[in-house]
């Protein structure tokens, strides 16, 4: 009996997880990847010794999905310190997790940000976040603002000068519109384990999936036209023949490949990221923490950065020997309607207050590149949560990304592989046979 046959559209975590549990099951797979490279919007340059991911981007290790696909051992991690500074018109602070940094406990509960209830109040949400079920009901679900000043009662000052910039860094959503289900998923997460860099950058982890699979199963350079039942059309008008085919894109791409009403209801919105890199000898004194911008005039941030980081201080081989890596974020809010940003505008507002908060050191920072990604993550507004990904009703035809779970990294992986799952028991079921799910 030949090997049933899988095209997997995609070389992102999702096509890569989905790709590898479809080869472990005893489907043969090929995977089309239109660009020149592997790992969809999570990537590094390699730069003059710098090691720049492509927009700031972390590992969680707590994350299921990454225990389950990735060797944390291979991949070298360096974690991040666990909280954050908080840079404001007066000073700089801590904001730490007391549970893990039990040192900085004091300077967390008496620094001049919101009020010391605020602190009980993290604490309740950090309880009710871990003990909160994965698979609760979308019916208490609303937007990370409610949740935060109605339910919780956090002060103005706590959110806009902590919970606000710290949220926006990891959602692109300064507005606060994420679902909050799907936030206390990711709070929990971050309170249970590390976030933490990869020695050799992001492009790390589609770097380890993809070598677990057969050399010649991944075709770069290959954009797909159309897909169709058991056949798929390139752009050069060639067809390549499979029992079943993955769509592992972005929505709107997943849209423009598959004709069914599946793919039709696929309309992500998209939150934008202006992540801009400089090299420098002097550092900004940050150590291995990220750094949020609480500084606020008449209740509004001021100024564009969101957070600083600098990576080489976590791991040292994102720069070259005497040079540091610093990076910036810019607040999501100063995207254009297109997503794009205004990098001529923003860079020397970048620059004035970076200078304010680390002096005059900041004139030595030289650019090395910025990244304006329009369509760095799915928006997850309230009630759009899902954890699984399914075939169309094509029946041999299945969807995957992060934008039909959740946008994270997470997300990616798990869609990945329950599109594998879902194809694999379609699989036993007409052929009759186990070899669809050989472990």
């Amino acid at each position: 009996m030949n090997k049933p046959k899988a095209i997997v559209i995609g070389a992102g975590l999702a096509g890569l997880a989905c790709a590898g549990r479809l080869q472990q099951g005893g489907i043969e797979v090929e995977i089309l990847e239109a660009s020149n490279r592997i790992g969809g919007r999570v990537g590094t340059d390699y730069v003059d010794g710098f090691q720049l991911d492509h927009g700031f981007q972390v590992l969680q290790t707590g994350y299921s999905a990454a225990r389950d696909h990735f060797d944390y051992a291979a991949l070298n991690l360096k974690a991040f310190d666990p909280g954050a500074l908080i840079q404001t018109e007066s000073g700089r602070y801590a904001m730490v997790d007391p549970w893990r940094m039990p040192s900085k406990t004091l300077q967390t509960l008496f620094n001049p940000i919101g009020t010391l209830a605020d602190r009980w109040r993290l604490a309740r949400l950090r309880k009710d976040a871990i003990r909160q079920a994965l698979h609760e009901s979308d019916s208490s679900d609303t937007s990370v603002h409610e949740l935060l000043q109605r339910h919780y009662q956090f002060s103005t000052d706590f959110v806009d000068r902590f919970l606000r910039p710290w949220i926006s860094g990891m959602f692109f959503d300064e507005q606060l519109e994420t679902s909050s289900q799907f936030f206390k998923y990711i709070f929990a997460t971050l309170a249970k384990a590390e976030a933490a860099l990869p020695s050799a950058g992001m492009q790390s982890l589609p770097r380890q999936l993809a070598s677990h699979l057969p050399t010649r199963a991944l075709r770069l350079n290959s954009p797909v036209r159309r897909v169709h039942l058991e056949q798929v059309e390139m752009e050069d008008g060639s067809h390549r023949e499979a029992d079943y085919i993955v769509v592992a894109t972005d929505g709107q791409t997943a849209q423009a490949l598959v004709a069914s009403e599946h793919a039709n209801n696929l309309k992500p919105r998209f939150a934008g990221t202006l992540t801009i890199y400089f090299a420098t000898s002097e550092p900004p004194p940050v150590g291995r923490a990220l750094l949020l911008n609480g500084e606020l005039q008449s209740g509004h941030a001021i100024g564009p950065i969101s957070n600083v980081t600098v990576p080489s201080n976590v791991a040292s081989a994102y720069a070259p020997a005497g040079q540091s890596l610093v990076c910036v974020s810019v607040r999501p809010s100063l995207a254009k309607s297109d997503g794009s940003f205004n990098l001529s505008a923003i860079l020397p507002e970048v620059t004035k207050q970076a200078t304010r908060w680390f002096g005059s050191s900041v004139e030595k920072w030289r650019l090395i590149k910025h990244y304006a990604i329009a369509k760095a993550v799915p928006r997850l507004l309230p009630g759009a949560w899902s954890r699984s990904s399914k075939l169309s009703n094509q029946s041999r035809i299945a969807i995957c990304g992060d934008f039909t779970t959740s946008p994270s990294l997470q997300g990616a992986l798990e869609s990945g592989r329950h599109a594998a799952e879902n194809i694999l028991e379609a699989c036993g079921n007409a052929q009759g046979s186990s070899l669809c799910l050989s472990q």
